[in-house]
């Protein structure tokens, strides 16, 4: 256990903390954006599975439908549309962000093998004693960082693969919605009403 909290302190005394400060703020960010995100999918009424709606003639009776049929599919289809923006647009917002934060991940922990290796490559300049153990520092800190970055991203990837296929089931259920009024927009007429 002392090694671990004097190699925190290694890490800390040096340029380390340039990148890891960063790389953890974003880590606890992303994991609770996406954590938040996802429970608020999960939440979402239309997350619940539906049954698969009954096929029917509807697009064959369309042609059949008088004006007024027509103008109530209309308004289903704009209805729908207007559902499937206010409920998907700030999805797809927050969810490109959590895309965002996850790609942000490895970048951080690049940064941080820069500052590792520049520190090596001084060391590697000035010489004099203790040499590989202070070159093993800087290239320890470049690994560190690089590792912590992909540490962060693989999960988030994960996450946002996990929100993108809970909003595309909330998507099709929205979708079955739709259908089953259209559905109800022609069953609403009678079979006098289609044909004359």
């Amino acid at each position: 256990m002392g090694d671990f909290f004097n190699e925190v302190n290694r890490l800390w005394s040096g340029n380390a903390w340039l990148v890891m400060v960063p790389l953890a703020a974003l880590g606890i960010f992303l994991y609770h954006y996406a954590f938040s995100l996802w429970i608020e999918v999960r939440r979402h009424p239309l997350a619940r599975i539906r049954k698969e709606p009954e096929a029917s003639s509807a697009s064959e009776s369309f042609n059949l439908c008088p004006l007024r049929c027509r103008d109530r599919v209309k308004w289903v289809r704009e209805d729908f549309h207007l559902r499937h923006q206010r409920i998907f647009q700030p999805i797809d917002r927050r969810l490109q962000y959590v895309v965002v934060l996850t790609s942000a991940a490895p970048l951080l922990g690049l940064l941080g093998t820069i500052f590792g290796m520049s520190d090596t490559f001084s060391v590697m300049a000035t010489g004099g004693s203790g040499l590989l153990d202070r070159m093993a520092e800087g290239i320890g800190t470049a690994l560190l960082s690089t590792q912590l970055g992909l540490l962060l991203a693989i999960p988030g990837t994960f996450a946002a693969v996990a929100i993108r296929r809970q909003r595309n089931r909330m998507e099709a259920n929205l979708s079955l919605q739709e259908v089953g009024e259209i559905k109800k927009a022609f069953g609403d007429f009678g079979e006098e009403e289609v044909v004359g």
